[in-house]
C-alpha cells in the first residue's frame, strides 16, 4: 500500500474521542492526495471494512456514521469482499448481544446506511462456517430484526447444515428464535447431525439460571409452533445417516459383558441420537478414546455387510462430524475438524490432518496417505502407511496395528503401534525437538524451508506447520537423497 492509503486506513479506524468533522476532512484530504477509496490491505479488507467495524467489547470505540457516509459518498465499494469473503455489511453486524444500547443503535444505523447505498443482506455472510446474515445468532434483537426485515434468508444452511433457527436455538437466544418463527422459519429442518431445532433445544445446557431460563422459553415456543423433536428422513450420500437406536441398544447389550468396567459406554447408548454422525460426535466426550474400538464393533453389528466404497473428489475440509460405513477414498488432501469414523479402510491421495485436539478419528481398516499429521486421538484397526507420520500434542494417542513410513515423529504424542520406518523418533528420542542430535539429523533429511528459528533457540528447529504446508501444496520436503551426511544411524539406534 502507498503511504496515503496507509494513512487512510488509520484515519477511518474507530477511535475514542475522535471528532467526526475533523475525521471527514482528513479522509477527503487523503482521497484528494490520491489514496484509493477501496484499496485493499493484506487481508483484502478495504477502508470501508475498517470504518464500519462493530465493537465487540464494551470498551471498544463505536464506528462513525459520518466517516462511513464520507467513504460511501466518495465511491467506496459497498460490495467489496476481503480474502475470507466478508463484506463491509457483515463487519457492521454487532456480535455481542449484551453490548450497550449505544452499540446496538450504531450497528443498526451503520447497516441502514450501507443498505441505502446498495448493500445486500440476502447473500452469504462470508464467515468461515458459511451461512447467511441470519446465522449471526448472538447479535442483539434490534440488529437481528433489521437483518431479517432486509432479506437475510431463513432457509440457508451453514457448513454444519444448520439453518438460522438451529443456530439461534443452539445459542440459546429466545428473542431471535421468536423472530425467526414470525418470519416462517422451517421448524422441521434437519442439520448434518439429523437434528431438528426442537431436538437441539431439548439438549440445551442447564448449568446456570440463564441457560435454564432460555431453555424454558425456547422449548414451549417451538412446541407451540408445531416443531417436531425428531423427524424421519431418507439417507442420502453426504447427509446424516439415520440411526436405529433400538438396534444399537440390542447390539450394545451383547457387548456389555466385556464392558462392565466402563459405565460411560452404557450410558452413551441410553441416550437418543438423531443420526450416526450425532452418535459419534458425543462418543469421545462421553467415553474417551477407549470407546473407539467398541464403537467400530457396535456399528459393524448393527449395519452388517451393507458398507459401500465412497469417493470424495478434490480437497476436503470436514467441519461437521463424518461417518461412512465401508471404504473411503479422498482424491486430495483431507482436513478433519470434528469426529470422523470410517468403518472400512481410508485412502487419502494427499495429506491427512486432524489439527484439532477435540477431534477423534476412527478407521476400521487400513489408512494410506501421503502424510499424516495428528494432534488428536486416532485409532486405526489396520496399518498406517505414509511417507511422513507426525504426532503432536500430549494427552492424545495414535493407535494402529503397524505404522510404516519414511519418517515417523512422536512429538510429545503417545504412539501405540510398532513402527517400521527408515527414520523414527519416538517420544523419548524427540523430546519436543530438543533430543540430542535430533535437529542435526533432520537437517540431513529435510529441505531448509521446513526449519525456522524462534527466540531463545540457538538453531533452527523443524517446524511441523512449515513441513505440512509444503506437503499440502505437493512440494518436496525430503532432500534429493535422505541419507545422512554422517553415519548417525536412525534415532532408535543411537
Amino acid at each position: 500500500m502507498t503511504g496515503t492509503v496507509d494513512d487512510l486506513f488509520h484515519a477511518v479506524s474507530p477511535a475514542h474521542g475522535a471528532r467526526p468533522l475533523e475525521q471527514v476532512a482528513r479522509i477527503r484530504a487523503l482521497l484528494a492526495e490520491g489514496a484509493e477509496v477501496s484499496a485493499p490491505d493484506e487481508q483484502g479488507a478495504t477502508p470501508l471494512h475498517r470504518a464500519v467495524q462493530a465493537p465487540y467489547r464494551d470498551r471498544d470505540p463505536l464506528p462513525s456514521l459520518e466517516m462511513v457516509r464520507a467513504l460511501l459518498e466518495s465511491g467506496a465499494d459497498v460490495h467489496a469482499r476481503d480474502r475470507t469473503g466478508v463484506t463491509p455489511a457483515a463487519r457492521a453486524v454487532l456480535l455481542n448481544n449484551t453490548a450497550p444500547q449505544a452499540a446496538v443503535d450504531r450497528s443498526v444505523a451503520i447497516l441502514e446506511l450501507l443498505v441505502e447505498h446498495g448493500a445486500r443482506l440476502d447473500g452469504p455472510r462470508g464467515d468461515v462456517m458459511g451461512g447467511s446474515f441470519a446465522h449471526h445468532s448472538t447479535t442483539a434483537t434490534p440488529v437481528y430484526a433489521f437483518l431479517l426485515d432486509h432479506g437475510a434468508p431463513t432457509t440457508d444452511t451453514d457448513s454444519l447444515g444448520n439453518t438460522p433457527l438451529h443456530a439461534t436455538v443452539s445459542s440459546a437466544q429466545p428473542p431471535l428464535v421468536e423472530l425467526l418463527l414470525q418470519h416462517g422459519a422451517d421448524t422441521a429442518a434437519v442439520n448434518q447431525l439429523g437434528q431438528t431445532p426442537l431436538g437441539i433445544a431439548l439438549r440445551l445446557d442447564q448449568r446456570n439460571d440463564h441457560q435454564r431460563r432460555a431453555r424454558s422459553q425456547i422449548v414451549p415456543m417451538l412446541e407451540k409452533a408445531g416443531a417436531p423433536a425428531h423427524v424421519r428422513y431418507p439417507f442420502t450420500e453426504g447427509g446424516p445417516r439415520p440411526i436405529d437406536m433400538q438396534a444399537v441398544r440390542r447390539a450394545a447389550a451383547e457387548l456389555r459383558t466385556d464392558d462392565e468396567d466402563n459405565p460411560s459406554l452404557r450410558r452413551h447408548v441410553d441416550e437418543t441420537y438423531d443420526s450416526y454422525q450425532h452418535f459419534i460426535d458425543t462418543l469421545k466426550r462421553d467415553c474417551g478414546p477407549d470407546g473407539f474400538v467398541w464403537l467400530l464393533e457396535l456399528c459393524r453389528r448393527v449395519l452388517g455387510d451393507t458398507g459401500t466404497t465412497r469417493t470424495l473428489v478434490s480437497e476436503q475440509e470436514l467441519r461437521a462430524p463424518f461417518f461412512h460405513h465401508g471404504d473411503l477414498v479422498v482424491e486430495g488432501n483431507l482436513q478433519v475438524m470434528r469426529s470422523f469414523v470410517v468403518t472400512g479402510s481410508l485412502t487419502v491421495e494427499g495429506c491427512l490432518a486432524d489439527s484439532r485436539p477435540a477431534s477423534g478419528i476412527v478407521i476400521g481398516g487400513d489408512l494410506t496417505a501421503k502424510a499424516l499429521y495428528t494432534e488428536g486421538d486416532m485409532h486405526v484397526s489396520g496399518d498406517i502407511e505414509a511417507d511422513i507420520v507426525y504426532g503432536y500434542y500430549n494427552d492424545h494417542t495414535l493407535e494402529a496395528r503397524t505404522i510404516r513410513g519414511r519418517l515417523v515423529i512422536a512429538d510429545d504424542h503417545d504412539v501405540q503401534a510398532p513402527v517400521e520406518a527408515e527414520h523414527h523418533f519416538d517420544i523419548d528420542d524427540y523430546r519436543q525437538g530438543y533430543g540430542e542430535g535430533v535437529q542435526e539429523y533432520l537437517r540431513t533429511l529435510l529441505v531448509d524451508e521446513v526449519f525456522t528459528k524462534s527466540d531463545g533457540d540457538d538453531e533452527a528447529q523443524l517446524n511441523p506447520g512449515a513441513l505440512f504446508s509444503r506437503l499440502w501444496e505437493g512440494e518436496a520436503v525430503f532432500r534429493p537423497t535422505d541419507r545422512p551426511a554422517v553415519e548417525t544411524g536412525s534415532a532408535n539406534d543411537r
